[in-house]
């Protein structure tokens, strides 16, 4: 053992235990080694020791601590990092697999469908990685390892890391060490000029290049010739090598790998996008065309038509599969004895999960079986006669009917398939252990289909057990965890899903529901159900495509991003179908709605496609009858309501019928109704955004609500900061209904122990730009005096700057913000730096570059940080649009539909007087009417220093209808 790895050993003994040496790199040695704490293997990334002493290693783990911070499915994360006793080491996944390297040399090119679909997938990786202002520097084949036959980048930011460290450019000074691979290097880094992202895109170019041909686009004796035809030469084509690639690929990658970075795309999606249009229908498709095309030119026009017309409306071959079973849905089992009395209803998951995975069978969603079957009243023991009653009912031309039998160790599992005449189609038993429940119903997959088989081609390959778990026992505890699920018990279906997990750690779809019943908990950003996901995301390679794609896009909702709604929207789209995905699409839009802008016919939709076809599905419900109590539809309302009466926990139940005898009834919750509806905030949410939209009340009955709001927030934790809380968020909503002469009054008998939440009155309304003088001044002249001794504090008062027009000083705060070191933040506070930048921008007078800063920042900041940070730099941004008529639909929906999320929604006041002139604007005057009508009435008692606002509102009122308002 050397020296350097005694030393690493050492210093990580307790940590890791290094198991052996997995190959070696020109910059670092890879070991094989187990977490002792999260038993799991790793890869731990050994600098070459004369790299760690060249190197400055604070600056280098500082670089490495910034890459570990990418969260993204074709990323590998680093874990860990640090410094042995000189020795620079990081810790990453050990990934199962081989690089793309590994399978070059071993098969020498890529198909091209494939190759546009792996470039594809880095192509994702590096984008985000770019908009977290990181360029990996070495992108080659031996840096993309396949995963499960998808692509994952590895060593981000290591080449930046080493740079930054020795500042010695591409070129590690002393050591002959060149960061980056000359046959991948872009020239702008071949000659240590400075490299954005479009260097990384010349190098995916090259490594697309080198999977479509086989070989690197240029090559050469000497390292100095190939960096020397990078820089001169001409750009090669991939079809003059490999002609079976279409001809229309070889411009997307001669651009990407232009000399000059301005002659290439503008990002590394758009490379992409390009090959991906010119795949089309894929590489079958292309060659089917081609083939065509030689068949009409090479016949006389007759027999050409003859042969077009066969092609194109000739008799069809038919599936691997024999007729009558291409959809099949699996009913739940019969189950007898110890141990088995769960997997009745499981086997419809797992051989569902199972049956999809072959080619020529549609199986139909579980979910939409199962409320179909309890719509029969048949849970187990179903007949042969109400089995196909319900497979008519889900449009499927065969069912499965079963039995599972356990007798003392030993199991038997039987099935039918039958047609929907009610022939016998197949018939499949196995027997075996109690302990290998998972591996039999492979086995009973394999035969079942091997009956129905009739392509040559060799009965695909069925592991649900390796798509799921090995432990019965682990699967018994997350089959329990859905029937909490269903029932909307959160904590009994998060204590099920932790049990799964705990068996089997691996247990991805456990991982999955144990992230999101601990969502539905606590919120989705609470680190346990962050952590959940990350783990389902870690896993998810061992799951089907469909299962997979759910779990990478809740681990984009589970950070908010938007990029969610997207894919879920594609999802759907691939399996209409499909009742989760649904359900998911309809949570993400949800969640970041105040970032969408989507009004609440678009946000119900998904959930209205959900219920109808399981109404059973509980939580289904929940988000539905928020939006209608916030915008007072009683009607759907209580359709919802009903509906989740027959399934929902009392205690649930409960929660949202005192929030709609609050809205609807104006009846106050007695104490154990406010119990019921504090258990419930999202209810609670709603109930205070109703009062705000109803147009009978006024800012006294608002003030009203919100007593009852901070009652139930209090009840829920029953602690004094909380109260001081409540009181905080009362002046600050008394200032955004103008009545700031109350607020200060209220701030200033908070006393000495209430500083900061007093701050937050005083600054609350300077922020958002509507205090009246004094109290601005008086505001001003205390926060002069405060030092900065946190970016948090930091960033409240450079908005309190930039709200009362001191753009200098608030700017200058940024700009020391974002000078330091940002890797310490958490991510969603960069977001709001960046998006304080452009905050900073539009104050400057560059509304169109402020505009485009703030909504980078909005994305990466999610739905963190409350009204006072979120919700404050998001109205700004909403201002903004608004302001422009290019993007005025934009602002208009946000301010439509973004501001009632907050806990509380303390904006919606300020949203209707924005909304006012942005209508008038855009010359909807009927709009703009009632958005004024809606400032006055909750601006009624505002204090006589803010009247010029009233009366602002009422002159636009005035123009838009020709009537006076009094």
């Amino acid at each position: 053992m050397d020296d350097s790895l005694e030393r690493l050993s050492a210093a990580l003994a307790g940590r890791y235990t290094i198991e052996s040496r997995a190959g070696q790199g020109g910059m670092a040695t890879v070991y094989r080694a187990m977490d002792q704490k999260h038993h799991r293997l790793v890869a731990i990334k050994v600098l070459r020791p004369e790299l760690s002493a060249t190197v400055g290693s604070e600056r280098f783990l500082r670089e490495i601590e910034m890459s570990a911070r990418l969260q993204h499915p074709h990323i590998v994360p680093v874990y860990d990092s640090g410094d042995a006793n000189g020795v620079l080491y990081y810790v990453m996944p050990f990934v199962e697999g081989e690089s793309l390297r590994d399978r070059l040399t071993r098969e020498g090119k890529v198909p091209f469908e494939e190759a546009v679909r792996l470039n594809g997938e880095v192509a994702s990786a590096l984008a985000y990685a770019h908009a977290h202002g990181i360029i990996h520097r070495d992108i080659k084949p031996e840096n993309i390892m396949l995963s499960g036959g998808h692509a994952v980048v590895t060593d981000f930011g290591i080449a930046r890391a080493l740079s930054a460290a020795t500042d010695g450019g591409p070129q590690l000074t002393g050591l002959g060490l060149a960061i980056g691979t000359p046959a991948y290097m872009s020239p702008e880094q071949a000659t240590a000029s400075e490299v954005d992202a479009r260097s990384d895109q010349y190098s995916l170019a090259c490594v697309f290049y080198e999977m479509a041909t086989g070989q690197a686009p240029f090559r050469g004796p000497q390292v100095q010739a190939v960096i020397t035809q990078s820089l001169t030469g001409p750009r090669p084509r991939v079809s003059r090598v490999n002609r079976q690639t279409p001809q229309e690929a070889d411009a997307p990658v001669q651009r990407a790998m232009a000399a000059d970075p301005a002659g290439r795309y503008a990002t590394v999606q758009e490379f992409a996008a390009a090959l991906e249009k010119v795949a089309g229908g894929g590489a079958g498709a292309v060659e089917e065309r081609r083939r065509l095309k030689r068949l009409v030119i090479g016949l006389p026009l007759g027999v050409a038509l003859l042969a077009l017309g066969w092609i194109l409306f000739g008799p069809r071959r038919s599936g691997p599969v024999m007729e009558g079973a291409e959809s099949i849905a699996v009913l739940p089992f019969t189950a007898s004895g110890q141990g088995v009395d769960l997997m009745g209803e499981g086997m419809v998951d797992l051989l569902t999960t199972n049956l999809n995975s072959v080619g020529g069978i549609r199986a139909v969603d579980p979910r939409t079986v199962m409320a179909r079957v309890k719509k029969a009243g048949a849970t187990s023991g179903i007949d042969l006669q109400t089995g196909l009653s319900i497979g008519r009912d889900v449009k499927a031309q065969a069912v499965v009917l079963g039995s599972i039998v356990a007798t003392g160790n030993a199991v038997r599992i039987s099935a039918d398939l039958y047609g929907q005449d009610g022939k016998s189609l197949a018939h499949a038993q196995v027997d075996g252990a109690a302990d290998s429940v998972l591996p039999l119903v492979d086995g009973l997959s394999r035969e079942l289909v091997r009956e129905i088989w009739r392509s040559k081609e060799p009965v695909p390959s069925l592991r649900v057990s390796g798509l799921t778990t090995g432990s019965l026992t682990a699967m018994r505890d997350y089959l329990t965890g859905e029937q909490f699920y269903r029932r909307a018990e959160w904590d009994s279906a998060a204590a099920a899903f932790g049990a799964a997990v705990g068996e089997d750690s691996t247990f991805a779809l456990a991982q999955y529901r144990l992230a999101m019943a601990l969502g539905w908990k606590g919120g989705y950003a609470l680190p346990q159900a962050r952590a959940a996901s990350e783990a389902a995301l870690r896993f998810a390679n061992r799951l089907p495509p469909r299962e997979k794609a759910l779990v990478t896009a809740y681990q984009l909702f589970s950070y908010g991003r938007t990029a969610a709604v997207d894919s879920m929207r594609k999802y759907v789209a691939t399996y209409p179908d499909d009742i989760e995905g649904w359900n998911l699409l309809g949570e993400t839009q949800y969640h970041t709605r105040e970032r969408n802008g989507l009004d609440p016919a678009t946000l119900e939709q998904p959930f209205d496609k959900v219920i109808a076809a399981d109404s059973s599905l509980t939580p289904t419900m929940i988000h539905p009858m928020e939006l209608t109590l916030g915008n007072r539809d009683s009607v759907k309302f209580n359709r919802y309501l009903a509906l989740f009466r027959s399934g929902a926990t009392l205690e649930e139940y409960e929660a949202f019928k005192a929030a709609g005898d609050l809205v609807w009834r104006g009846i106050p919750p007695d104490s154990q109704g406010i119990k019921h509806l504090a258990s419930h905030i999202g209810a609670v949410v709603a109930t205070f955004e109703a009062a705000q939209v109803d147009p009978a009340t006024n800012s006294d009955l608002v003030l009203e609500r919100y007593s009852i709001v901070a009652k139930t927030f209090i009840v829920a934790q029953p602690t004094d900061q909380n109260r001081l809380q409540q009181l905080a968020v009362r002046g600050m909503l008394l200032t955004s209904l103008g009545r700031f002469t109350e607020a200060k009054s209220l701030a200033d008998s908070m006393g000495p122990a209430a500083q900061q939440q007093a701050g937050a009155i005083y600054g609350f309304p300077v922020i958002l730009g509507i205090a009246p003088p004094d109290y601005a001044d008086s505001t001003i002249a205390l926060i002069s005096k405060i030092p900065i001794n946190s970016p948090f504090l930091g960033f409240v008062i450079a908005e309190i700057y930039l709200g009362h027009g001191d753009v200098a000083r608030g700017g200058r705060i940024i700009d020391s913000l974002l000078a330091s070191d940002t890797t310490q933040y958490p991510d969603f506070f960069r977001g709001v730096m960046v998006a304080g930048q452009g905050w900073k921008t539009m104050a400057a007078g560059d509304t169109v570059a402020g505009l485009a800063e703030m909504r980078r920042g909005v994305e990466a900041m999610g739905n963190q940080g409350g009204p006072v940070i979120n919700g404050a730099v998001r109205l700004q941004f909403a201002l903004g649009l608004a302001s422009q008529a290019v993007t005025r639909d934009e602002g208009i929906r946000l301010l439509e539909n973004g501001f009632d999320n907050d806990i509380p929604p303390l904006l919606m006041p300020l949203t209707f007087l924005a909304l006012g002139r942005a209508y008038e604007a855009a010359g909807n005057r009927p709009a703009a009417a009632d958005a004024y009508s809606q400032f006055l009435r909750l601006w009624d008692k505002a204090d006589p220093t803010v009247q010029g606002r009233v009366q602002q509102a009422k002159d636009g009122l005035m123009r838009v209808t020709g009537e006076p308002k009094n």
